[in-house]
């Protein structure tokens, strides 16, 4: 089935498909060991950058986007390192965002995570879990949001 539906976008399925992949896999390795390879993470980068040059006409407006919610969450890092003395968001965490947002634009990266926030309260409470990793929530966010059809806001 994945593969009708990647076949349906053409030339930018490859892309697609690559980006989509690799992020699967980053999400089972934050969710199995709390832990994101740094060369998995930066081939993810490479592949949004390439995919937005050659396939987005407002490519320098997504990245700007991406820089600017990879900046906002690494404000929130160093808080959580300063202020609070823990570590509340890793590196991957950032890098990872920087990349999930040169995919789906600003707006949408936020309803993701807003969603993808509340499934992680959700399963934190049932599993009863202190620490949930964040790419899984951010890409179960991302699935719920398009099932309930807020990406065309």
């Amino acid at each position: 089935m994945e593969f009708l539906i990647f076949y349906s976008y053409g030339d930018f399925s490859i892309w697609l498909g690559s980006f989509l992949a690799v992020a699967f896999l980053l999400m089972i390795f934050d969710y199995k060991y709390f832990f994101v390879p740094a060369l998995w993470n930066f081939l993810l980068c490479m592949i949004g950058v390439a995919g937005l040059y050659f396939y987005r006409i407002d490519w320098h407006l997504l990245f700007i986007e991406s820089l600017a919610m990879a900046g906002a969450f690494s404000v929130m890092q160093i808080f959580g390192r300063v202020v609070l003395k823990k570590e509340i968001l890793g590196d991957g965490d950032i890098i990872f965002i920087f990349a999930w947002v040169m995919l789906f634009g600003f707006l949408e990266s936020l309803f993701a995570m807003m969603f993808g926030g509340i499934v992680g309260i959700v399963f934190a409470s049932i599993k009863n879990k202190k620490k949930v990793p964040l790419i899984p929530v951010i890409i179960l966010g991302t699935f719920v949001e398009f099932l309930l059809g807020m990406q065309y806001v």
